[in-house]
This record gives C-alpha cells, sequence and structure tokens, in this order.
C-alpha cells in the first residue's frame, strides 16, 4: 500500500510504535552492554512485530551502562519483579522464553519486553494483548543473588 507523496503507508505495529517512542521521548531505560546486545538479537527474531519494534525503539532511548554499574533497582534478566499492569498487581521472575516455568515471565512477552530497563517506581504506557496503552509501573525489583554477586565483583574489581 502507498501513501501520498510515493512513501509506504506505515503498518499499525509501526504506528502504535512511533506513537508510543513520541509519548516516552524522555523516559530513562538502562541496560546492560551485554544485555541490551541479547535482546537487539531476540527482538529481530520475534514473531509480535509490536513487541519486537518497542523493544528495539527502548534499547535506542536507553542507557547503556557496564553490569557492574546498573543500578540495583533496575529489572533485568532473572530479576524477581513485582508490577502493576493497567490496574493488575503481578509479579515474576524475567526470563529468557525457553527457559519460562511457574512464576516466570517471558522476556519475548509483551509485558516482559515492557518491563526490562525500567526502574522500581517507574511507570510507562505499554500495549496490553488487545494493543490498547495501559500503565505498566515497577512496584518492586530482587535481583537473584548471581546478579548481585556479578554486579559487586564487577564493582571491585
Amino acid at each position: 500500500m502507498k501513501a501520498a507523496h510515493g512513501t509506504a503507508a506505515l503498518l499499525p505495529a509501526e504506528q502504535l510504535s512511533a506513537h508510543w517512542a513520541r509519548m516516552h521521548e524522555n523516559a530513562a531505560f538502562a541496560f546492560s552492554a551485554g544485555e541490551a546486545h541479547y535482546l537487539r538479537t531476540l527482538a529481530m527474531a520475534l514473531d509480535d512485530d509490536l513487541v519486537a519494534l518497542l523493544l528495539l525503539k527502548k534499547l535506542r532511548m536507553a542507557t547503556e551502562r557496564e553490569a557492574a554499574e546498573l543500578p540495583h533497582d533496575v529489572v533485568a534478566m532473572n530479576s524477581l519483579v513485582r508490577f502493576t499492569f493497567g490496574g493488575d498487581e503481578c509479579a515474576g521472575r524475567l526470563s529468557h522464553p525457553s527457559c519460562c516455568g511457574p512464576g516466570s515471565l517471558s522476556i519475548a512477552s509483551r509485558t516482559g519486553a515492557g518491563l526490562v530497563g525500567m526502574r522500581r517506581g517507574q511507570t510507562v504506557l505499554w500495549p496490553d494483548t488487545r494493543e490498547a496503552l495501559r500503565p505498566l509501573r515497577v512496584d518492586a525489583v530482587e535481583c537473584m543473588p548471581s546478579q548481585k554477586q556479578k554486579r559487586l565483583h564487577e564493582r571491585i574489581r
């Protein structure tokens, strides 16, 4: 489909992700350099175009840090996170899609992709499964002991 002036018309996922980025242009997201690389690779493999586009936009907007410099209240892989999404209180451990089990939240899910890189107390509007933008707030973040040890070890070096 062509739009006026010969440019390709935006698909709904592209429109929504562009709108989301404009709404959150001053939002602060943080990732370790290694996690950012992993998430870029993951985004390219996702079947959900909207999640892939939003994750890539978050990565472009984010501050990349060494793992040891990442604040302890940033949601990262394997973090146990309590959050509120559209008024519903939830919790889960952010996991790789192939490692999900009871109590896990896949990083490849809409909610998981929304939470990663956010800090405790931060709220953004994030699309639900019907693509309606709803408030997503991080209420608490707990790193796994191995994450804490890695961050502490890297600070000492």
